[in-house]
């Protein structure tokens, strides 16, 4: 029972590997016998089909504004740094034909200092192995008892675990992207709460309630599965020009904290497709939406150069948040 319940912790131990490599190596030594994976193939990140649906949300606007804004003003580079993080996965041994992945996070705060980007703090990185536990035989678990593993097969009560290879990988990427989340919000809390200063969240802000409710905090969403787009707010959104955004809506997703958003076009995307060069902008709730929106946008669309290329978002990403993933990947 101690062992079951050591294995079931939902935030386990890293493992001491490096690499994809590193863990085949790892898991050969401790299951001698049993083959491992050997492979060449991209990461479960790249594989196709495993995405969110897109949607369209509903959003309760707070400004009196139903049309696009122009950002007007000189645009400053106020980041004073710039979180951001990363993870890989890929099916590392196969049990009775349920798929066992190992996945690495990493997350970073890069400072700017007289204009060059210098690691803030110490740098999260962790490896596990990812896995449903009550599909795997009493042998396959007793050569997993001493490893910590994130168990991927709790589920609703009265719902059955499925043995689909590709659910079962699902959910590994769903737990590998939980890890990488956590290990983020752990460095953007600890960065609100020690320094303060004007800080480029790649991604939401609202998983943390510290993070959420600073005003340090500016997350920048580069992708749009959903669209939070009331009424005509479609029509806006896909209308941006550069340097427009549209009016502020609250958003208030279930276990979040509510935040103000608005989106921001920071290239012309007349060229490309109709959400080329727009992010979605997130801070703390404010009385002010108008004048902290348009604010942090100038901040924003200072970072549209130097380009981040050569990533395929360039359109969308900060070089310093594109420079933050190199670092990661470096190390990690």
């Amino acid at each position: 029972m101690a062992v079951e319940q050591r294995q079931r912790d939902p935030n386990p131990p890293s493992i001491p590997v490096a690499s994809f490599h590193d863990a085949v190596r790892y898991l050969a030594h401790r299951m001698p016998g049993v083959a491992t994976v050997t492979t060449t193939a991209p990461s479960l990140e790249r594989s196709e089909g495993i995405h969110e649906s897109p949607r369209v949300i509903d959003a309760q606007v707070v400004e009196s504004a139903t049309t696009a804004r122009r950002v007007d003003g000189p645009v400053t580079a106020t980041f004073a740094a710039f979180l951001d993080g990363v993870q890989e996965s890929r099916v590392v041994n196969i049990l009775r034909g349920v798929p066992v992945v190992w996945g690495r996070v990493a997350a970073a705060v890069r400072r700017r200092i007289d204009r060059r980007l210098r690691t803030w703090g110490t740098p999260v990185v962790e490896c596990r192995l990812y896995a449903p536990l009550s599909l795997l035989d009493d042998t396959s678990r007793s050569f997993l008892a001493d490893t910590p593993i994130v168990d991927t097969s709790r589920v609703d009560e009265d719902a059955a675990v499925s043995r689909h290879p590709t659910h079962v990988i699902e959910q590994a990427l769903h737990a590998v992207q939980r890890d990488r989340e956590r290990a983020e919000r752990v460095l953007a809390e600890r960065w609100c709460q020690t320094v303060g200063e004007p800080l480029l969240v790649d991604g939401s802000i609202s998983a943390s309630d510290i993070v959420a409710r600073h005003t340090c905090a500016v997350g920048v969403i580069k992708t749009h599965r959903q669209l939070y787009a009331s009424g005509d707010m479609m029509d806006v959104i896909l209308g941006l020009a550069a340097g427009e955004r549209t009016p502020v809506v609250r958003i208030a997703p279930r276990n979040r904290t509510p935040v103000h958003s608005w989106y921001l076009r920071l290239r012309d995307g007349a060229p490309h497709d109709a959400l080329w060069g727009i992010v979605r902008v997130e801070v703390a709730e404010s009385s002010g939406p108008t004048t902290r929106a348009d604010d942090v946008s100038r901040w924003v669309l200072a970072e549209r150069a130097p380009l981040a290329l050569p990533d395929f978002r360039w359109d969308r990403m900060a070089y310093p948040v594109h420079e933050c993933e190199e670092f990661l990947r470096a190390i990690s």
